[in-house]
């Protein structure tokens, strides 16, 4: 049986080489992120994806679903065989024969079959790695008996003692990997608590004197993105930190929208004549009196045009629409309207819906049953107001990503 013309697999460098490697790799990317992101970072949440980013996961053979391609009539080479007498004169040492591709699925690294393990002696199997399956291109002369099922049977023999190895070595790396990774992030803290405590001695004032609004930029949360990137054994891309507004910031812009709706209940002749950008930007300037953005004065600004946005990187970590209230199905196309906007994971969203109705009981009951009666809607959370509503949505094709929706019913009155 001949493979070819494939190429030794196990054979470019060291695979405990590499393991060291992805150590330097992991160790470079905890110190490529930001001071300020780094402070901020859910710590256990960022071991947790930067372990499983790293970890390496040695193929397992799917022995059930290998597969071959037809066979092809082929000329095969036969001059390296001791068994066949050759004239000096004949040049073309090639029979007739077959030749077929043999396809054998896994799932793991793919990168930890070009790699040699800790083991020497054993022939190494000759093939050609791909994505999610090896392949093995097998020749033999027609003239003589081929048991095809015992040429695969010898393949996936040589290829589980290779990766039998490797797993032995790929188990010493990911015993130690959490403990390494947990030792970098450590080290790093240590460092910059101590330049913390240095600087915290200084009479000199941090900031713009003066101010007495909240940076956004110090209630961000940091955590690892939702989805992790395709990795393999030796090529890992950085994973991103996403910002999160934190939960209390949250509830506190809450609590300031929650007065600004108040006052205008209270004083319903002040708004009588506004539209939805009025009142919006009313409730914009409140909230940004709280608050101050990175190289702007305002943390708040206007996304379209009845929608408030906090930004941060580039990102919406905040988003609320103002709306009148027109029925339920416009409170349902408000809430798919904020489904719409590319956001960053927990996202927090609120809706302001202003209701000149006279009957606010009831338009408040048809509102929650409109909430829960949304496909996204999971469950409903308490609120401080019987005119709120509050409840964790999941995010349209991916149940394990949620977000907090605040509902403010407003009654206007005209006057």
């Amino acid at each position: 049986m001949n493979c070819l013309p494939d190429s030794y697999l196990f054979s470019k460098g060291e695979l405990r080489g590499a393991l060291e490697g992805q150590l330097a790799k992991l160790k470079a990317e905890i110190e490529a992120v930001s001071a300020e992101h780094f402070m901020q970072t859910d710590e256990e949440a960022w071991v947790a994806a930067l372990v499983d980013e790293y970890l390496v996961r040695v193929p397992v053979l799917d022995t059930a679903g290998i597969w071959r391609e037809e066979a092809q009539e082929v000329l095969v080479d036969v001059s390296h065989d001791p068994r066949r007498f050759w004239h000096e004169e004949t040049r073309d040492r090639r029979v007739h024969g077959h030749r077929f591709v043999l396809h054998i699925p896994f799932k793991g690294d793919n990168d930890v079959f070009i790699l040699q393990p800790n083991m020497y002696g054993p022939m190494k199997p000759r093939g050609k790695m791909n994505t999610d399956d090896v392949t093995f291109t097998v020749e033999y002369p027609a003239e003589m008996p081929f048991n095809v099922d015992d040429a695969k049977n010898q393949i996936i023999n040589s290829l589980g003692q290779w990766l039998a190895a490797a797993a032995a070595d790929a188990a010493s790396f990911n015993s130690r990997l959490e403990g390494e990774v947990r030792g970098y992030i450590g080290a790093r803290k240590a460092r910059l608590a101590n330049r913390d405590a240095q600087l915290a001695t200084s009479t000199i004032p941090v900031g713009r004197p003066g101010s007495t609004k909240k940076a956004i930029g110090n209630v961000v949360t940091r955590r690892p993105a939702p989805r992790l990137p395709a990795r393999t054994a030796s090529a890992h891309r950085p994973i991103v930190l996403e910002p999160s507004l934190q939960e209390e910031i949250y509830d506190h812009i809450l609590s300031v929208i929650r007065m600004a709706a108040d006052g205008m209940e209270k004083h319903p002749q002040v708004y009588a004549a506004m539209g939805e950008e009025d009142r919006r930007g009313s409730i914009l300037d409140t909230l940004n009196t709280h608050y101050e953005g990175r190289g702007t004065a305002e943390a708040f600004n206007l996304g379209g045009k009845t929608d408030i946005l906090i930004q941060y990187d580039g990102r919406s970590i905040f988003i609320c629409e103002c709306k009148f209230w027109s029925g339920s199905k416009g409170f349902a196309d408000s809430i798919d309207q904020l489904f719409g906007y590319t956001t960053w994971r927990d996202a927090k969203l609120a809706i302001i819906m202003f209701v000149r109705e006279k009957n606010l009981t009831e338009i408040v009951a048809r509102a929650r049953s409109t909430l829960e009666e949304h496909p996204q809607f999971e469950r409903s959370v308490a609120t401080p107001e019987p005119t709120e509503l509050r409840a964790v949505m999941k995010w349209p094709g991916d149940d394990a990503r949620k977000l907090d929706l605040h509902v403010f019913l407003v009654h206007t009155i005209d006057v």
